[in-house]
């Protein structure tokens, strides 16, 4: 597990911090998948509300954060809605 963190430490100075923290966020989110892929075992309801719950969640704040800009851009001149 140490050379896993040394590559993730290595590989985030050449990303963005959202890219660089959705990693380890996702990853826990995938594990029944990756179990229900390999094992056969499928994932309870509340493990599925939840990763749902959880990507709905993610996907809320980059929308929004990229909208703010957007409009934070326009009302500088930058660029035209």
């Amino acid at each position: 597990m140490g050379i896993s963190y040394i590559l993730f430490a290595e590989a985030s100075k050449h990303v963005s911090a959202v890219e660089a923290i959705l990693i380890p966020v996702i990853e826990p989110l995938l594990n029944p998948v990756w179990v229900f892929l390999y094992a056969g075992e499928a994932p309870g309801a509340y493990a599925v509300l939840g990763g749902a719950v959880v990507l709905a969640a993610v996907i809320g704040r980059s929308l929004a954060v990229n909208k703010l800009n957007a409009r934070k851009k326009a009302i500088k001149g930058d660029i035209a809605l």
